[in-house]
């Protein structure tokens, strides 16, 4: 009698093809490369998965995902992993639920047409939605000229890109950037972004897509990484001149 291979138990970092100990810069990289190879019209994925395995797997990537760069949820995991998994199952996350997830699926299949033109979980949108969100019919720089004494932020460009008439998903179908960074740049969540460089290059491919100018978009990128910087690398403002040490003291006085 032939015995039948038992699946061995995977961490979270082996399902992600990473090493434990990598840097949350590491887990977003690897978490967006994943998401622009495992969608639904990649041809490549058509005798690994049909649409439910592969709408199942991206559920499970985003529950991976949320666990590995939530720095306490990852701490605590950390503690754990080596003693906690015996088997395949026990890999994943408890909140990710399969019944749930294939719920989720088959509400999502009865939705005419989305299944096929566009990825089932939710990173491109419909072919023709992309085409009819256009903002070439509306002057985004006319838009962005009204705030041009204001210092851009994400929600600055989440205001032009609704007036343009430009959805969320048609511009993560034109430039290829995840809903997630779109989302955390929009809702100025600095602390769920990658690395600076990566940002600036994310800020360029959004305003390609709105087509500003290059002095609008130049100060969209300075205004934006320079608002980002100050909420995650605060200047110090302590002044250890003598003037300012006198100027305290009579402050404190």
């Amino acid at each position: 009698m032939i015995k039948k291979a038992k699946l061995l138990p995977l961490t979270y970092y082996e399902l992600m093809g990473l090493d434990r100990g990598c840097s949350t810069h590491d887990v977003n990289n690897q978490y967006e490369r994943l998401k622009r190879i495992y969608y639904s019209e990649n041809p490549m994925l058509r005798d690994l998965f049909d649409d439910e395995g592969l709408f199942i797997f991206n559920n499970l990537l985003d529950s991976i995902y949320n666990h590995l760069s939530d720095l306490e949820l990852r701490k605590e995991y950390d503690m754990e992993v080596e003693n906690s998994i015996t088997s395949l199952e026990e890999s994943f996350p408890e909140d990710f639920n399969v019944t749930e997830v294939l719920r989720k699926y088959n509400k999502v299949k009865k939705e005419p047409s989305r299944l096929i033109k566009k990825d089932v979980f939710g990173r491109d949108a419909e072919k023709k939605a992309a085409v009819q969100n256009n903002p070439d019919t509306v002057d985004t720089n006319i838009l962005f000229e009204k705030l041009s004494d204001e210092m851009i932020s994400g929600e600055h460009l989440k205001k032009i890109r609704e007036e343009a008439g430009l959805s969320l998903k048609a511009l993560t179908a034109s430039t290829k950037i995840s809903s997630f960074i779109i989302t955390s740049i929009e809702n100025n969540d600095f602390y769920c972004l990658p690395a600076e460089i990566y940002v600036r290059g994310f800020l360029k491919n959004y305003c390609k897509v709105l087509r500003l100018s290059k002095d609008n978009t130049d100060k969209t990128i300075r205004d934006y990484m320079k608002l980002m910087l100050s909420v995650i690398s605060p200047p110090d403002d302590t002044d250890d001149t003598e003037e300012g040490q006198l100027s305290e003291k009579i402050e404190k006085e």
